[in-house]
């Protein structure tokens, strides 16, 4: 953060997003870092990369994930609507809990 409040220029490199294939044609997308308004422009644009490809199952790996606020949030609710089955995989109980606090563990289910 700079003195103003504001993100550091820098503030998203250490946030990245890596795609992997499953055996079954799933898409698993590791996310790692913090996911906030300084880094949800990049997930949603490897969001809608990937949903252009047109997966039926995306498969999000939270477990590098320490932070979400509401803009992470929103683009997970964007992702979901965009895919026919959505799974977040070893969130952090930070992550985890917020998502069911907001109520939206219906809509970003956990995987069982």
């Amino acid at each position: 953060m700079t003195e103003h409040g504001a993100p550091a220029a820098d503030a998203d490199q250490t946030f990245h997003v890596d795609e992997r294939r499953d055996g079954t044609g799933a898409v698993q997308l590791i996310v790692v870092g913090e996911i906030d308004i300084a880094t949800a422009a990049t997930l949603r644009r490897a969001l809608a990369e990937l949903l252009r490809k047109s997966p039926g199952r995306l498969i999000l790996d939270l477990g590098g994930v320490d932070f979400i606020d509401s803009s992470g949030l929103a683009v997970l609710l964007e992702a979901a609507s965009g895919v026919e089955h959505i799974e977040l995989v070893r969130p952090s109980l930070a992550v985890r809990r917020v998502i069911e606090l907001s109520g939206l563990a219906s809509v970003l289910p956990f995987r069982r």
